[in-house]
């Protein structure tokens, strides 16, 4: 295995697809030293203070400052987010040697946006200078076994994951399953026309085995 160039993968998938969970343990099937997890909604050690800042404005601890801008301002807020954490946190990271996990990234925020209305040629404008994965892992087992999971497990869905900026007149399984359908859609078709290899999974296995076929899938692609 070349470990003089590092790697950036990137877990794609509805929400509830259970990615996160997929990415905890996944380092267990890895190479521990070269294994690096960047949640790109929040940072522990990773980042400058320019970094820190830009995190605290989108995501503050007490409230969502960013409810009261215009939607237009958000997006571009969040595009000066991945821009930032690609240049300061991941490069640095992919410089080493490194193999960074991100638990969605560039194609989930283009393919949400599109969905939500923004024309794709302003989305590839701003987005332009973040990082491309070198592997997408896609999790598809379907938005309506995603709907019952969560309902069996108590876990209740907000209202940006059930399509509040999608038009429906009501919120609820129906919302959900649309709007997420019409997501990963959008986004396996932003994936295939950016060329970049995917590895989906669409059986609704256990963490334990996807997480195994998942680091399968990185070994093979870091091996290339």
């Amino acid at each position: 295995m070349n470990h003089t160039r590092g790697l950036l993968i990137d877990l794609e998938g509805i929400d509830g697809a259970g990615k996160t969970t997929v990415v905890e343990g996944l380092g267990q099937y890895l190479e521990p030293e070269r294994f690096r997890v960047v949640h790109h909604k929040h940072l522990d050690e990773d980042g400058s203070a320019e970094v820190r800042r830009l995190h605290e404005l989108i995501w503050p601890r007490s409230e969502n400052a960013l409810a009261e801008l215009p939607s237009r301002s958000r997006v571009l807020l969040h595009a000066a987010w991945l821009v930032l954490l690609s240049e300061q946190v991941i490069a640095p990271l992919l410089a080493a040697g490194q193999i960074v996990v991100v638990d969605g990234w560039l194609h989930k925020m283009m393919a949400r946006l599109a969905v939500d209305g923004y024309p794709e040629p302003y989305l590839r404008q701003i987005f332009a200078g973040v990082l491309q994965p070198s592997l997408v892992v896609l999790l598809d087992p379907g938005a309506e076994l995603v709907w019952t999971r969560a309902a069996e497990c108590g876990r209740r869905f907000g209202a940006v994951e059930m399509g509040k900026y999608g038009g429906y007149s009501e919120l609820g399984r129906a919302s959900f399953i649309d709007y997420q359908t019409r997501f990963v859609n959008r986004l396996r078709s932003l994936l295939d026309e950016s060329g970049i290899p995917v590895f989906e999974l669409r059986e609704d296995l256990s963490v334990d085995a996807t997480r195994k076929l998942v680091a399968a899938a990185i070994r093979e692609r870091a091996a290339n």
